[in-house]
């Protein structure tokens, strides 16, 4: 990998790490591509001078580069940020106003729907762990899709995040999308409790006490149910174990959820986890 920068970039590499999909080494991040990169995104944020991270551009002037059979961008990286509530607020308010009816947007309930029925019809797997906890996982993604049919929503559109991870991930260009703006909660709020372990008190006060709409809510809802956490690591199976043994856990956390729509606004999303 270091000739290959040095060839394609002219970068010298003298220590380089190795992550899941990205190699790290200096200020830079080089990394596989496996999301369309929006770029009437990125020349949005770099217009307005938002946080991201700089696409390096080859010695062939493309902004990816094929090595090994796989293609990677070269990102520069920006100033170091911890992404916590605080700074996903700070950044998505900076992002309101920016008119986005001219970009492509994120048909949600189709993306689940043809996820869930692809997994259901093609994935196979002699897992017995996987075989058992399949259904429960099909039957969470659809009540996500129920959700959404059920109240027909109809919100603004903002640009937001795919997932909201990492530092790394956050300010990624190939991470920004057009979808309704309370997504990127919904993503932290998993990643929080999933990846790190930690509190998602504060995320669901946050959009009760804060301005959104029934609507915005009743989204943020529907995706934190959608077992997204669940098919970006299908295939590996020791994350998977680790996800499965906090089913009655995460449970608490839609129920910690309902509750609050039942404080604010008189309305029930699920009766179908017998939790107090």
């Amino acid at each position: 990998m270091r000739n290959a920068i040095k060839y394609y970039y002219n970068i010298a590499v003298n220590q380089i790490n190795r992550f899941d999909d990205y190699f790290l080494f200096d200020n830079y991040m080089l990394k596989e591509l496996k999301d369309e990169i929006n770029f009437d995104i990125y020349n949005i944020l770099n217009f307005y001078k938002l946080k991201t991270h700089k696409i390096i551009f080859n010695i062939y002037n493309s902004y990816y580069t094929k090595i090994d059979n796989k293609l990677y961008v070269l990102y520069e990286l920006c100033e170091y940020s911890e992404i916590t509530l605080d700074e996903i607020i700070d950044y998505n308010n900076n992002l309101l106003n920016i008119d986005v009816s001219n970009l492509k947007n994120v048909d949600n309930v189709l993306l689940w729907e043809n996820k869930t029925d692809y997994f259901e019809i093609y994935y196979n797997t002699n897992n017995n762990l996987l075989n058992e906890v399949f259904p429960y996982y099909i039957g969470l993604s659809e009540f996500a899709i129920r959700i959404c049919n059920e109240f027909k929503l109809n919100l603004k559109y903002g640009i937001v995040h795919r997932r909201v991870k990492s530092f790394f991930d956050f300010y990624c260009p190939d991470n920004f999308i057009v979808d309704f703006v309370t997504r990127d909660y919904s993503e932290y709020l998993k990643s929080q409790f999933f990846l790190y372990n930690n509190s998602v008190k504060n995320i669901i006060d946050y959009i009760f006490s804060s301005n959104y709409t029934l609507e915005e809510c009743i989204y943020f809802f529907s995706r934190v149910c959608f077992p997204s956490y669940f098919y970006d690591y299908i295939n590996n199976l020791d994350i998977i174990k680790k996800y499965i043994v906090r089913i009655n856990e995460f449970e608490y956390v839609l129920v910690n959820i309902n509750n609050k729509f039942n404080d604010k606004y008189g309305v029930e999303l699920i009766n179908w986890i017998k939790k107090i």
